[in-house]
């Protein structure tokens, strides 16, 4: 199969190659990959390629190489759009780079990433669900041989979680979601020392942040992974945006933790709820330290990794404060903040347009917190249409379900009154109480008072 893009720089790294963009060309890692959190890789020596010519897996005799003009136009359109739209400027190095190189050899992979890109391109689209079934059928065939290996297992799991949101199928990607879970607890748990193990855990440490960030909300909703998966992916401190990010996620799920044992009227949950607090502020410190913050390529990642960071600063401060619907009203400079960085977050001057899929959570969240917890009239509305604006999918989170449910809220909590957009809703009778009920997985809204119940539509997928 020809290549696809401009000709292979013959000095770089791979992972700047397959990005296309100019390497700086440092070894044994490049300023450019070391300062995103990217994994840096350089090509082998020619000699090993011109025997990887005769190799059983490598491209020439991979499936590709045979395929059908409709698997190639899929295959082009993954490349250029469905792989960039999908990872944003962080994770290329997984989808244009671990995912293609284990294509070369392995069809179900091949299948499902052209299954994923005709299906990214157009939901209803049948040949994507041929593509996937057929992915399906050689994937259980290895299982049933015993002849799968892990890597590709877990890669194989992280793009059927993406065809089966695409598709619409919530419930089943959710348990796929937890099985690639339960896949890296087990490969961190084994204790070989084989080199083929040690290929394995190559694989997983570029998968897994990448199939965890995509759980953020679920994870928020029905509570923190292992230990054992947290203290590998996610690191104390960090020195690029990719492990910032992972850090931040971290402590919002230990956020979600310590704001339900204060609803438990647990006795150390103050405690708790000040240490994630002063985790938060060394988190913002030193995230607003690293080097590649000021660079325009990462404008949209930043912005939304700092909606995320002031969403989860404004939850638990006011649980560790007052727990009042009120007391949101003291954060109004907050949800101001949030406004703003949307703004750049879903800016069509950014280099990569809006997705119709997202594979991780991303502004839905905190403008949904905005639209429901921030009671100013014109800062509420702007977050309603910006989760208009927003990739309708992202991770396990349904921005359209979201903007819906913030609408009803608000329609809900001004009775029909007429508000200006500078008036900000008075009485803490007035408004409603909104919270994630992990089990049922949906949201539920109850009047202060009357503790009526109103049932509606789940922001996440029904298990």
């Amino acid at each position: 199969m020809p290549r696809i893009g401009s000709s292979k720089s013959k000095t770089g790294c791979t992972t700047c190659k397959v990005r296309r963009v100019k390497c700086t060309e440092e070894r044994p890692e490049c300023r450019r990959c070391t300062t995103t959190g990217r994994r840096c890789e350089y090509s082998l020596d020619n000699t090993h390629h011109t025997d990887r010519r005769h190799d059983k897996t490598s491209l020439s005799s991979n499936p590709c190489s045979v395929t059908s003009t409709p698997e190639r136009r899929a295959f082009e359109f993954y490349f250029h759009a469905a792989a960039p739209g999908l990872s944003g400027v962080l994770d290329l190095s997984f989808w244009r780079g671990t995912v293609l190189q284990i294509c070369r050899s392995e069809p179900a992979i091949w299948d499902a990433i052209n299954s994923l890109s005709v299906l990214y391109e157009d939901g209803l689209n049948p040949r994507g669900i041929q593509w996937y079934l057929r992915s399906l059928a050689v994937f259980q065939e290895k299982i049933a041989r015993g002849t799968i290996e892990l890597g590709v297992a877990l890669v194989s799991c992280a793009l059927f979680v993406a065809i089966e949101v695409l598709q619409g199928n919530f419930s089943s990607s959710l348990v796929l979601f937890h099985q690639g879970v339960q896949l890296i607890g087990s490969v961190l748990s084994s204790s070989s020392s084989s080199s083929s193990s040690s290929m394995v855990s190559s694989t997983v440490e570029t998968v897994a942040p990448v199939l965890l960030r995509m759980g953020t909300l679920p994870l928020i909703a029905a509570g923190p992974l292992t230990q054992k998966i947290q203290h590998q992916h996610i690191p104390v401190s960090f020195t690029s945006i990719a492990e910032a990010r992972m850090a931040l996620y971290s402590i919002v799920q230990e956020v979600r933790g310590s704001v339900s044992r204060k609803r438990k009227k647990d006795k150390n949950s103050k405690e708790t709820l000040e240490e994630q607090i002063y985790r938060l502020l060394c988190w913002h410190q030193q995230f607003l330290s690293l080097p590649a913050l000021p660079d325009p390529e990462y404008a949209s990642v930043v912005s939304t990794i700092l909606m995320t960071y002031l969403s989860a600063w404004i939850w638990v401060n006011n649980h560790n404060n007052t727990a009042s619907e009120e007391g949101y009203d003291q954060y109004i400079p907050q949800f101001k903040q949030i406004i703003a960085h949307a703004a750049t977050a879903l800016s069509e001057s950014c280099p990569l347009p809006q997705s119709p899929f997202v594979f991780e959570m991303g502004v839905g969240l905190s403008l949904f917190i905005t639209a429901i917890k921030c009671r100013d009239a014109s800062l509420r509305r702007q977050a309603i249409e910006y989760l208009s604006l927003a990739p309708k999918v992202q991770g396990m989170y349904r921005c359209e379900a979201a903007r819906e449910i913030a609408e009803k809220i608000v329609d809900l909590e001004e009775n029909g009154r007429r508000v200006c957009d500078f008036m900000i809703l008075q009485g803490d009778n007035t408004r409603l109480r909104c919270f994630l009920a992990g089990c049922e997985r949906e949201i539920l809204l109850s009047d202060h008072h009357s503790y009526q119940e109103y049932h509606l539509v789940s922001v996440y997928y029904h298990g």
